[in-house]
């Protein structure tokens, strides 16, 4: 049989291509992982696909949080005081366990390392993401841990008990850390450029931090009430004060002008930004609050999701939002809001959510010299 190895070749082309056809035409296969704290599970929604089938994995006791590195989602698992890795690209495979603090609440990951906040026993638990089975290395901060965000060289650490953010340097974990006062009860931090923005829930303040400097005097910008969460997107760092019905818009460039004050739901208690949208989680009355980042005193768009909505991670042209009394993520459309919410139902009692973004396979390289062994080619 004449061109029989050029026959083989176009089969085997043909299931390469349908291989890569896997994402459903999508430039990229996208996953958004739910953590649900009373089920013990996480359920990993197909964004392509979100009313198929939900792939879901145990995990340990009470998981609160979780991020995303390569091809590893880390679980925190607060009363086990563990942390769970899944492999994304075989979520339903073995699961890895780690040991780490008393409690761990909170979790960011830069280059190797998975900087787990343990709350009860006011220390850091660094997992090697390369050997996460060896050694994990501990650091002492401040009490309370709450929240950690990472930028350059620096781990940052909000202690909400004892009122200051520790700095961890990601290059010499080991090394003396800085120790930053700021306000009262502070509760999540954000950073952008070279600075570090604490949000203080007992103070009513937003303490920045020159992350060149970190010792040198603090910037504070006075906020709503109960600040409970912080977003930064381009000259604007976005706080929502939850007992305020309000988010504050601090000014980057010029952050001790007048601070700008939008009126959302009841509760604000999450935040997130994409292109010029800021979505506002409100707790109290089942609501997305989008504002405008062109013209924030414009009107607000609001949204109906699901029972006390808790956290949001937004993706492509989704920003999915865990309502946590209702045991669901509702899917809002960022290019058209106002269109119906798809509700996805997930485990019990969800509370956090990251999102897993993987291009496709490359179509495979098709040499000139195949094409011309083709069938066609008599």
């Amino acid at each position: 049989m004449k061109n029989y190895p050029g026959k083989i070749f176009t089969k085997l082309t043909c299931l390469l291509i349908a291989f890569t056809l896997f994402c459903t035409g999508k430039a990229f296969c996208s996953y958004a992982y739910v953590v649900n704290a009373n089920s013990n599970t996480v359920s990993i929604i197909d964004t392509n696909n979100p009313l198929g089938p939900l792939t879901t994995v145990s995990v340990g006791n009470s998981p609160q949080a979780i991020a995303i590195s390569g091809t590893g989602a880390y679980v925190a698992n607060n009363v086990d005081g563990t942390v769970s890795i899944i492999n994304t690209e075989s979520p339903l495979g073995p699961i890895t366990t780690v040991t780490v603090g008393t409690n761990p609440v909170a979790i960011a990951i830069s280059g190797t390392g998975a900087y787990v906040a343990n709350n009860f026993d006011g220390t850091v638990s660094i997992i090697n993401t390369e050997s996460p089975l060896s050694a994990v290395m501990t650091v002492t901060v401040g009490m309370n841990p709450q929240a950690i965000a990472i930028s350059g060289t620096g781990a940052y650490v909000v202690n909400s008990a004892s009122d200051t953010v520790s700095i961890i340097d990601t290059q010499s974990p080991s090394s003396p850390v800085t120790t930053v006062t700021v306000g009262s009860f502070p509760q999540a931090i954000a950073i952008s450029g070279t600075g570090a923005y604490v949000v203080n829930t007992g103070s009513g303040t937003v303490s920045i931090i020159d992350t060149g400097s970190p010792l040198s005097p603090l910037t504070t910008v006075t906020v709503g009430n109960f600040p409970q969460a912080i977003a930064i997107s381009g000259t604007g760092a976005y706080v929502a004060n939850f007992f305020d019905v309000t988010v504050s818009i601090i000014n980057t460039e010029s952050p001790l002008s007048a601070v700008t004050t939008v009126t959302v739901g009841a509760g604000p208690s999450a935040i997130a930004i994409s292109g010029t949208g800021a979505y506002v989680t409100n707790y109290f009355n089942g609501t997305l609050s989008i504002i405008n980042t062109e013209n924030p005193l414009g009107p607000v768009t609001t949204v109906t999701v699901g029972t006390n909505p808790f956290g949001i991670a937004i993706s492509g042209t989704g920003a999915y939002v865990v309502n946590n009394s209702s045991d669901t993520v509702s899917i809002i459309n960022t290019e058209s809001p106002l269109t119906p919410v798809t509700t996805v139902t997930v485990g019990t009692n969800p509370v956090g959510i990251a999102i897993y973004d993987t291009p496709p396979p490359p179509p495979p390289y098709l040499h000139p010299r195949q094409f011309q062994r083709g069938p066609w080619n008599r």
